[in-house]
């Protein structure tokens, strides 16, 4: 678990420096709007789902909406949805929604490393996500790397608050974002077998028994 620091910084403190590095980062992303979102082969399966599920109620990669897939997973197709049933069907608005969740992340990597290490550390840290090129690329592409990453982060920070109910939620949206976090659930569920770990029991137990609630 992470714990607080032993002299924590002055609120206004926290406050600026979160505020600047989230419109640092959203200015960084804005950027490569500007220069143009990014599409894949992935992206195009996911987006016709979100059309399927805005024009027919239907989960399908099936253009008629008639044939139902399990292929992908459902968080970041109803995500989009949802954008789509209020701006429209925009491919523009789905990766400024990716921006955002994007500076947001810079923040909570901020927040994250503030309980462990001194502001130079954590600014540096926020920056380095900031400016990161692949991190900026995908979230302007309408992929789910930037809502996964998203939600582990705010389950890191949320586990490190000791809101276990909240870390348990973001980890059950992100396991629906992308499977490949399941494992780690599983981990999360074994770790009170190490006896360093068997008082923490009950906020182990509250994450997995939350996370596969939402699942």
């Amino acid at each position: 678990m992470i714990s607080e620091p032993q002299s924590a910084a002055p609120r206004a403190e926290y406050t600026r420096d979160l505020a600047a590095l989230v419109i640092f980062a959203l200015a960084v992303r804005g950027l490569w709007l500007w220069l143009g979102s990014w599409t894949a082969y992935d992206s195009i399966e996911y987006l016709q789902i979100a059309a399927n599920l805005v024009d027919h109620w239907s989960f399908s990669l099936d253009e008629s909406g008639v044939i139902p897939t399990a292929f992908r997973p459902p968080l970041f197709p109803a995500v989009v949805a949802l954008i789509w049933s209020v701006a429209g069907k925009s491919v523009i608005a789905v990766v400024a929604v990716n921006a955002v969740l994007g500076a947001l992340n810079v923040g909570l990597t901020y927040l994250v490393a503030r309980r462990r290490f001194d502001r130079s550390i954590s600014i540096l840290a926020g920056l380095g996500l900031a400016l990161g090129p692949m991190t900026s690329l995908f979230t302007v592409t309408a992929m789910t790397e930037p809502l996964f990453t998203f939600l582990i982060v705010a389950a890191i920070f949320s586990w490190g608050s000791e809101r276990y109910w909240l870390a348990g939620i973001s980890l059950g949206l992100a396991a629906l974002t992308r499977p490949l976090v399941l494992p780690l659930i599983l981990i999360l569920a074994l770790f009170p077998l190490l006896p360093r770990l068997r008082p923490l029991w009950r906020s182990y137990a509250v994450m997995v028994i939350v996370a596969i609630s939402v699942i």
